[in-house]
């Protein structure tokens, strides 16, 4: 009778550890709830995790929608797909291209030694998926490969375009002809003269003369106020023609500085303009920031970003590789910006950061083509009202 009182507390307890056992086994990653103390974080972790997966699988699908969108691409990611990592930041974004290993992979750059001075043609093609996950890369046939011109850095020029905007559209001369006649004084001056030229020109061949009477020449005075017309718009005309043009080589001018880039392993001094997807970029207290990009690493860099975002405050800058650990162990983002914003100014610290985004695809490019669109509008805006006013005040004189 006492071995069977004795042996049901037996059985439970085989059947217990066989049970966490089991649990163990199938939720191995999971923290022991009899052995760990219960705190919000362990009860949250689950929940937050599953919802960073779900957010990283639809980024992932939206982004791929756009991985074919050009033509015989060689790397992994086209410049929308790279536009999306600070339009607006976004750290979900980044997390889906791979992070910064993911994104050097698929610009075929490195962190360290940067772009390589030899680079032609891409030296081989990633796809989306081997940039952003540990994929086995795919071996490429050599019909595969686009014919190269022998240009440095073709490919990457023809993908992802240079640092330059395209050049202001020049106001034709023909229009700068049409705005300075456009004037009330001088159309009333050119009617005046079309009719005394006509009179003139009526009493000279039209009408009669007396046998042995001068010729008039009284068209001469018509005559001479159209050409003195035609002198003063083709002076005004010429003029602003000559400011637009010196005004576009200023503004080139303003724009030219070098900076720091680290190519095939080496610091090196390069124009802004030369600066590419891929380049790896040095940081240094008052730099004016060229082009968009992820922040590699540094010591203390901040940023203001007030003329790019609004943002008053000063901007601290955390390494890429630092941001994806947090987002892969679920800490707070709160404070964590890898990002680096075109148009911004570097007020401390030193560092180095991989371009993104160049041209007209980074932030700053893409405010002043907007600018430009506004610029056209408000001026056919103030053309407009312009040939207004002289109306108005003509309507007012005759009250």
């Amino acid at each position: 009778m006492e071995a069977g009182k004795l042996a049901p507390p037996t059985l439970q307890i085989n059947t217990r550890q066989r049970a966490l056992s089991e649990a163990e086994t199938v939720t191995s990653q999971t923290s022991n709830p009899f052995t760990t103390p219960i705190s919000p974080s362990n009860a949250s972790t689950s929940g937050a995790s599953t919802v960073v997966d779900e957010t990283e699988a639809a980024v992932r699908q939206e982004l791929c929608s756009e991985a074919n969108t050009i033509t015989n691409n060689p790397f992994a990611f086209t410049p929308s797909q790279l536009n999306k990592l600070l339009n607006p930041k976004s750290l979900p974004v980044l997390q889906a291209l791979g992070g910064l290993k993911g994104i050097a992979t698929g610009l075929q750059s490195d962190i360290h030694s940067g772009l390589s001075v030899d680079e032609s043609i891409a030296p081989r093609h990633v796809s989306f998926e081997e940039a952003t996950t540990s994929q086995t890369p795919t071996k490429e046939t050599e019909s595969s490969r686009s014919p190269s011109n022998g240009m440095p850095f073709e490919d990457r020029i023809r993908v992802y375009g240079r640092n330059t905007l395209p050049p202001k559209k020049v106001t034709p001369l023909w229009r700068l002809v049409w705005n300075a006649y456009n004037d009330t004084v001088l159309i009333v001056l050119t009617v005046a003269a079309a009719i005394s030229l006509a009179l003139g020109l009526y009493e000279t061949f039209g009408a009669d003369h007396p046998p042995g009477s001068p010729t008039p020449v009284d068209w001469v005075e018509g005559l001479a106020i159209c050409v003195a017309i035609v002198i003063v718009v083709l002076v005004t005309a010429v003029n602003d023609w000559q400011k637009e043009q010196a005004f576009a080589r200023l503004n080139a001018k303003k724009e030219q500085r070098e900076i720091k880039v680290t190519r095939s392993g080496k610091i090196i001094m390069m124009s802004v303009y030369d600066v590419l997807a891929g380049d790896v970029i040095h940081l240094e207290p008052g730099d004016v920031i060229p082009v968009d990009g992820i922040f590699i690493d540094g010591s203390d860099v901040r940023c203001d970003e007030s003329s790019a975002t609004g943002e008053s405050d000063a901007m601290r800058k955390t390494p890429a590789a630092a941001v994806m650990k947090a987002l892969e162990s679920g800490q707070s983002m709160k404070k964590l910006d890898p990002f680096i914003i075109s148009g911004a100014k570097v007020l401390e610290g030193v560092g180095t950061y991989m371009a993104t985004s160049v041209g007209v695809h980074s932030s700053f490019g893409r405010i002043m083509m907007s600018v430009r669109a506004e610029e056209v509008y408000l001026a056919t805006i103030i053309e407009h009202h312009q040939r207004r006013v002289p109306l108005l005040w003509t309507f007012l004189s005759l009250q």
